[in-house]
């Protein structure tokens, strides 16, 4: 069974590779398909075959909370497109359940097996990117790599939690006979984060690397070298992604834009504890009618965007499914890096935690996906396992 199990992640790690067959619309409808399908197996195994090795504590309390109310709001919600999410923004009540479920199946896992599949994933993610832009879109849109996951941010956070997990393997020498093919593999992935410009994904590794040395450097000389060609590469991204804008009022002009966003989702109408429609819900806060009373909101309204984020994902699920949920949401993030914390030092955990790090701050600023929900929670309840499993 476990095979089966080993399986059914593989197959939800690959929805990051999947190639839209004619469109991104048809391409989000299979993937939420599959998505389903390996969601309600991973539930099924849970309830008939798992339950009784449940640890029931805190973390399992809050997670049985926080699906309860995602039935509640499915079961409230009027229509499809409200339950399952659409194309602008597909994590919705179903999707979410069906991420929840297939993480928390997968934690029963080796955290050695997860790792493999989401450096894997990401890795093919990484080689798919380029060629992938090209042959869609015949260049790189505005200069900047979008890849399978067709947006540059989520391209670039999710290459870069494989990245953390190859950059483990390499200083703690797990597989001395594939170092120098694992040397060029995360030299390629490091040169696609470049490519997609995300200023904040490139200071966030280059932070933890620097992290890192710092904490590393007397134990080993050789870190230092490693230190300086980080900083390197940090002035020469700034050469490379010569495209985007990296002076100081370009990025005063990207925050203020976000915290101008992120006001209106506690402006006009008041958020209720349980919302129960969806994804319309958050859809009709972001109409670009309610957002007329910002300078540059509007010109990105006028440019013909649709906004589809609050560009901060947990006041996205406050708005979408009310602040009971929320709250709980964040909760369980919160209780995950805790947990991350208290186990750092044992083994690979450290990877996976710091992974899931990036991708918690990263869920501060910018939009998120099914592939990049799947792998916050494939890495959460990973993190959680010792407070969720029996053994």
């Amino acid at each position: 069974m476990e095979s089966i199990d080993k399986i059914t992640l593989l197959v939800a790690l690959s929805l990051a590779i999947f190639m839209p067959f004619s469109d991104h619309i048809k391409d989000a409808q299979l993937k939420l398909t599959i998505l389903v399908v390996l969601g309600a197996y991973s539930w099924l195994k849970i309830l008939f075959f798992r339950l009784n090795k449940i640890h029931w504590g805190f973390a399992s309390y809050l997670i049985a909370a926080l699906v309860v109310l995602l039935i509640m709001i499915g079961c409230l919600s009027s229509g499809y497109k409200n339950i399952a999410g659409i194309y602008f923004s597909q994590i919705s009540v179903v999707p979410l359940l069906a991420i929840i479920g297939i993480a928390l199946n997968s934690s029963f896992l080796k955290p050695q097996f997860i790792a493999k599949g989401v450096f894997v994933s990401s890795a093919l993610v990484a080689f798919l990117a380029f060629p992938y832009d090209m042959l869609r879109y015949h260049e790189l849109i505005i200069g900047r790599l979008n890849g399978t996951l067709a947006q540059s941010n989520i391209l670039a956070v999710y290459i870069s939690a494989g990245l953390i997990i190859g950059f483990y393997w390499l200083v703690t020498n797990t597989y001395k006979d594939k170092k120098y093919i694992l040397v060029a593999v995360e030299a390629y992935m490091l040169f696609m984060v470049v490519l997609t410009q995300t200023r904040f994904i490139v200071i966030l590794l280059s932070l933890m690397a620097l992290t890192y040395f710092a904490l590393s450097a007397k134990k080993d000389k050789k870190l230092v070298v490693i230190a300086i060609a980080t900083i390197l590469f940090v002035i020469g991204s700034v050469f490379v992604a010569n495209n985007r804008q990296i002076g100081p009022k370009a990025i005063d002009n990207s925050i203020s834009y976000r915290l101008h966003l992120q006001s209106k989702a506690f402006s006009g109408d008041s958020i209720k504890p349980i919302q129960h429609n969806g994804t319309d819900r958050l859809m009709n806060k972001l109409d670009c009618k309610n957002l007329r009373q910002s300078n540059d909101l509007s010109k990105t309204c006028d440019r013909g965007f649709i906004f589809t984020s609050y560009h901060n994902q947990f006041i996205d699920r406050t708005v979408q499914f009310g602040w009971l949920t929320g709250i709980i949401y964040i909760a369980v993030v919160a209780l995950g890096l805790v947990e991350f914390y208290r186990q750092r030092k044992t083994g690979v955990l450290l990877a996976l935690g710091s992974a899931f790090l990036l991708i918690v701050l990263y869920y501060f600023t910018n939009i998120t996906s099914i592939e990049l929900e799947l792998l916050l929670w494939l890495l959460l309840a990973k993190g959680l396992s010792k407070r969720l499993l029996k053994n």
